[in-house]
């Protein structure tokens, strides 16, 4: 890693990616920083130079939070779960019709504001991701594992240095 004193580092990273076998195939690249450009990132195979080409290269930061999960799941069905005051439970199928502001369902023919209970939702989408992930679509020539070497440029990174000096009585030079 490179760190520059504008707010910026140039990272190379090595790591081993398995292609599986030869023809297309998908890498993952997880726990990137989330401040990355991904418009600098670059890779190569270390193992086998010229046997990985880059098809298309995404980069992959919709993370997970309540928020983006109920705006991908409007107009999905989703379960609330209701609990009632001597401790029952119950579970209530409702379509998800808007999250702008607060959540609005329809309950059977009805819409319903302020709904009380747990939104309870069947799976987490596929484009939603926990950490930021660099995904690339390779056509590999070699089947199985690879190290391959990520370039990228990235923000939020700085430095600075201190400096000591220690001057001798005597000759008042430095030691």
């Amino acid at each position: 890693m490179t760190v520059y004193n504008v707010n910026l580092a140039l990272v190379r990273e090595t790591r081993t990616l398995d292609a599986g076998r030869t023809g297309t195939a998908t890498l993952r690249f997880m726990d990137v920083p989330s401040a990355i450009n991904p418009r600098t990132v670059h890779l190569k195979s270390l193992t086998a130079p010229g046997a990985l080409t880059v098809l298309e290269q995404n980069y992959e930061y919709d993370l997970i939070s309540p928020e983006k999960l109920l705006e991908k799941y409007v107009g999905r069905p989703v379960e609330i779960v209701e609990q009632a005051e001597d401790l029952t439970t119950r579970s209530v199928p409702a379509t998800l019709l808007s999250v702008n502001g607060a959540p609005v369902y329809r309950i059977g023919d009805r819409i319903v504001l302020n709904q009380t209970g747990k939104i309870m939702l069947p799976e987490v989408p596929a484009d939603l991701v926990s950490r930021p992930t660099l995904v690339w679509t390779v056509e590999a020539a070699k089947a199985g594992r690879q190290e391959v070497e990520a370039s990228y440029l990235t923000d939020g990174m700085n430095w600075s240095a201190d400096y000591v000096a220690v001057v001798d009585a005597r000759t008042r030079r430095p030691t």
